[in-house]
């Protein structure tokens, strides 16, 4: 896992600014669907894998956009984050759908007639 400090140090004052608003806003979203779906009571080690794994992606866009100045690699390799959560997602079955998702293509179907009225 790269060092955030690190990371921070190898850009610019600009980039910083970028690399702030961008962790921020993944980081809030991700927070404010696991509290709605889950509960925050169940964070697990696995939602903080998956965060670190936000802070390793944007390192890596700004490493592969050549704006890291830095003589070390600090980007580190997400390639085990991603394998533990491609499998976490493997794992999930598909339960029997829910009755708002049943309804959806009437709902749809209504919408549509509307609109052409």
């Amino acid at each position: 896992m790269p060092d955030v400090r690190e990371i921070l140090k190898a850009l610019s004052p600009e980039d910083r600014v970028v690399w702030e608003q961008c962790r921020t806003e993944m980081r809030r979203a991700y927070l404010t669907m696991h509290n709605s779906i889950l509960g925050i009571t169940t964070w697990d080690a696995k939602d903080d894998a998956f965060i670190d794994l936000i802070d390793i992606k944007i390192a890596t866009l700004f490493d592969r956009g050549g704006r890291l100045q830095s003589t070390k690699d600090i980007t580190g390799n997400g390639s085990e984050i991603e394998e533990a959560v491609k499998k976490a997602a493997e794992a999930i079955k598909p339960k029997e759908q829910s009755q708002s998702a049943k309804l959806l293509p009437e709902t749809k179907k209504a919408w549509e007639g509307a609109l052409k009225s």
